[in-house]
């Protein structure tokens, strides 16, 4: 690699500016002029089309004030650099002096003998051959689908008249090729789903399906919902660089251009659904554990307010009901004591809880016991605060329950609970404050 100065100038004007870049010693001078002129050295705007595209003349210096010394445009530039300097300018001239009656002879630009008239002839040949822009890349070899899809990609370039200079297709080209095929892998399969979102696949590309069959490999395809947005950001992003490019900034590429800024933005967009969709659920998850905090084999369940109007309902819960509306919040009443005694009916009874008021169920099961206790809470956030904040209670409360020994009956009075449970199941049912 050389550092060196390159300039374009038409005559007295600047066309661009010098510029300081390192290139490779293998390239040589028209190669070096077509990356330029072109943006690619700088990461500028192409040469205004005002001006031929054609250069004159090349001259290298030591300074950028000297007037420098005419090289051959097919001179490496390492080879030259070394003994003349690092300034390069490069002349051109704007379609104006190329009109016939304005256009320079050879006789009034010529400082040397009738074979500088042919070297500049031979150079504008080169030039020109050099800047076409219908290069593609060399076709991809192999049988997968993926390099099925890369040639097709090609067909579809080649269909839309555009591609890269010769210099720029085996490098520039595949990175095009390469980035696309990644993104379009990516969303094959999945063009519905964008769709039903609003955010549609751009016309350009919406052939490119069943390219990417994961069924045919015993695999199960990959929904783009599942996938995530960190990944459908990223060749949102890829797209989004490819654009920014010189060589997509010309005329011929516009549609193509188009068409791949559309594809980049309706990928961010689906990424801001599947957001949202992800807030939605995560709220939804938060108010079913609000409801269900545990599982069905936890010991805790919540009874919301249920308003009856069938006369056996109101009569079988009744007792309960006056219970606990005399009852205060977050004090435990045994339902052992309101429950039939007949296992089938105290299993229907418990199930089939019908009151008008919110309770928090709580059952210790074990060997011996099987014990109910209900209180009524006031509002959904204290119970959630007790339900996610009392497991060490609750431990308590059990390891008394484990030391009692029930009578015939199980229990049957207030004060035998109190004495029972004591001071754990009034800690434990309490709220904690925030």
């Amino acid at each position: 690699m050389f550092l060196v100065t390159l300039q374009i100038v038409c005559g007295a004007k600047v066309l661009k500016k010098w510029y300081g870049c390192q290139i490779a010693d293998t390239l040589t001078f028209v190669d070096t002029f077509s990356e330029f002129s072109s943006g690619n050295i700088d990461k500028g705007l192409p040469l205004d089309p005002e001006f031929n595209t054609v250069c004159t003349k090349i001259t290298v210096s030591r300074k950028n004030t000297d007037s420098g010394v005419e090289v051959q445009p097919e001179l490496h530039i390492g080879d030259v650099i070394n003994a003349l300097g690092i300034f390069i300018q490069f002349y051109v001239r704007s379609h104006e002096d190329c009109k016939p009656g304005n256009l320079l002879d050879s006789a009034s630009t010529s400082t040397g003998p009738a074979e500088m008239t042919n070297h500049g002839n031979a150079f504008s040949v080169l030039m020109n051959a050099t800047k076409m822009v219908d290069h593609l890349p060399p076709t991809f070899t192999g049988t997968t689908n993926k390099i099925k899809m890369k040639n097709d990609i090609l067909g579809m370039l080649k269909k839309n008249n555009v591609g890269w200079t010769a210099l720029n297709a085996p490098s520039l080209g595949i990175q095009f090729v390469n980035t696309v095929t990644e993104c379009l892998w990516l969303l094959d399969g999945n063009h519905h789903t964008l769709a039903s979102r609003g955010c549609t696949i751009p016309k350009l590309f919406q052939g490119f399906l069943n390219y990417n069959n994961p069924e045919t490999h015993k695999h199960k395809r990959k929904h783009i919902e599942n996938l995530s947005s960190s990944l459908l950001i990223e060749q949102s992003v890829s797209i989004l660089n490819l654009t920014e490019m010189s060589f997509m900034r010309s005329k011929a590429w516009a549609h193509i251009r188009e068409s791949m800024l559309q594809l980049s933005m309706n990928l961010r967009k689906y990424v801001t659904y599947l957001e949202h969709q992800k807030d939605k659920s995560s709220e939804r998850h938060a108010k079913k554990s609000f409801d269900e905090p545990f599982s069905s084999y936890s010991p805790f369940q919540i009874f919301n307010p249920t308003i009856s109007t069938n006369p056996s309902l109101l009569a079988t819960y009744k007792s309960l009901s006056d219970a606990l509306a005399d009852a205060e919040e977050y004090k435990p009443i045994f339902l052992n004591n309101f429950a039939p005694i007949e296992p089938w009916r105290k299993y229907k009874y418990l199930k089939g809880l019908t009151l008008p008021i919110r309770v928090v169920k709580f059952t210790y099961t074990s060997a011996q016991l099987n014990m109910v206790f209900i209180w009524k809470v006031p509002c959904q956030r204290q119970v959630r605060i007790f339900l996610t904040s009392q497991p060490q209670s609750v431990m308590s409360c059990r390891k008394t329950c484990q030391n009692t020994t029930p009578g015939p009956c199980g229990l049957n009075s207030p004060n035998h609970l109190d004495v029972l449970l004591g001071s754990n199941v009034e800690f434990c049912v309490k709220p904690i404050k925030d």
